[in-house]
């Protein structure tokens, strides 16, 4: 799986959601499958995509406790 590729699609796909009224339940599948798909990814110890990489890279470092 490319993770560049499938969050560009899923950033695409709801942008069209919320553009229209009608919401395609083709593009609301396809958009789970996707999710789905990284998160299983993500979950197996896949990189993040570069644009989430980035920003986590240059967030603040904070602690919880």
């Amino acid at each position: 799986m490319d993770p560049e590729s499938n969050l560009a699609e899923q950033k695409r796909l709801i942008q069209r959601i919320l553009d229209t009224d009608d919401v395609d339940a083709d593009d609301a599948r396809r958009l789970a499958e996707l999710s789905d798909a990284l998160d299983g990814w993500m979950c197996g110890g896949g990189f993040l995509p570069r644009a989430w990489a980035a920003k986590r890279s240059s967030a603040p470092v904070t602690t919880q406790r």
